[in-house]
């Protein structure tokens, strides 16, 4: 993008001056930061989007993640009557490297003006470098900054979306808050994000197996640690008060509920949340339990004994498809601005 085209764009989704991180720090070139934000210190973000931002890049993006995204987001637009294939303002939020968000939105509505903003150069480095070496078709502006003080225009985009990123903040109502008020009237936000119904069927399943345990079957102790580590994380990120100094420490503070977001996001003037339905072939609390393991500890399947993974089946066994569809663990959600 020529320097003219692109202060163009600046200007018409922020309202004071970006600068270039790269006249800075050249390995951030093409990065850019609100003017009021440069030399401040970023509040709640961790090594592992930082200096780790490449491992965390590898860990959790994948082409077949990516495909998977794409067919969901087209669930959701489908349901709101959007239609792919014209290019939209879209604001991705806590963007990170765009594998799971900016690729396959890119490929359902090309020709976009993308706004992509995260605290993490670094990762926002990833995704600029995955744009330069792709076709897709889009204007892309990569800013640092905080989403729920980014300095932006009201009104201005067609779509927002945020991918795990709500559960990372001490208060998701700021940047629900601001998703409404750069929301065009009638534009539509979605979120992908961690329920508390479902990591509770799970925790149940957790605790009965740590029990047999204890009790004399044989069960890996590092099976154990990441089923007691697990248990004390989903403890800590349950319930609505986040007031606690420890949550500042945390990269993970919440688990939500229908409830918690429906209540904040109508009274903020979204509609209510719609959830994205979305069986798992084979089981979904297995493949869940499966992905614990690999993500916290590296450990194969193979890992944990039959009998406790005959506690994990009983699940998905024993719930109809439409109730295993609404124990939502890991999902997506959808609101549209109203007022």
């Amino acid at each position: 993008m020529n320097p003219s085209a692109q202060s163009l764009y600046e200007t018409a989704f922020f309202s004071e001056p970006l600068i270039d991180l790269g006249d800075h720090n050249p390995a951030f070139r093409g990065i850019l930061m609100p003017s009021s934000e440069f030399g401040v210190a970023a509040v709640g973000i961790t090594s592992q989007f930082l200096d780790s931002a490449e491992t965390y890049h590898s860990k959790y993006t994948s082409d077949d993640r990516s495909k998977a995204r794409q067919a969901e987001y087209r669930d959701i637009f489908e349901w709101h009557g959007l239609p792919t294939g014209k290019p939209l303002a879209i604001l991705d939020i806590g963007a990170g490297s765009g594998g799971n968000t900016f690729i396959p939105l890119l490929n359902l509505f090309p020709g976009s003006t993308y706004v992509a903003t995260d605290l993490s150069p670094n990762l926002l480095g990833i995704l600029n470098g995955l744009y330069r070496a792709s076709t897709l078709d889009c204007t892309l502006l990569c800013v640092c900054t905080d989403a729920c003080r980014a300095p932006m225009r009201h009104e201005t985009f067609d779509l927002v979306v945020g991918s795990s990123i709500l559960h990372h903040l001490i208060d998701p109502r700021q940047a629900l808050e601001r998703v409404h008020a750069v929301l065009k009237p009638n534009g539509i936000a979605i979120f992908f994000e961690p329920f508390e119904k479902g990591h509770a069927v799970v925790a149940l399943a957790f605790k009965q197996i740590l029990r047999q345990s204890r009790e004399g079957r044989a069960l890996d102790p590092r099976v154990q640690k990441v089923f007691s580590d697990m248990l004390l994380d989903w403890g800590v990120r349950s319930g609505r008060n986040k007031q606690a100094d420890m949550y500042k420490r945390l990269d993970d503070k919440w688990l939500f509920t229908e409830n918690y977001l429906n209540d904040m996001c109508v009274e903020l003037g979204f509609d209510r949340i719609s959830m994205l339905r979305r069986p798992v072939p084979g089981g979904k609390f297995v493949t869940f339990v499966e992905n614990v393991l690999m993500l916290h500890s590296s450990l194969p399947r193979s890992i944990m004994p039959d009998w406790a993974w005959a506690i994990v089946r009983d699940i998905d066994e024993t719930l109809s498809p439409d109730l295993s569809a609404e124990l939502h663990i890991e999902d997506w959600f959808s609101v549209r601005k109203m007022r």
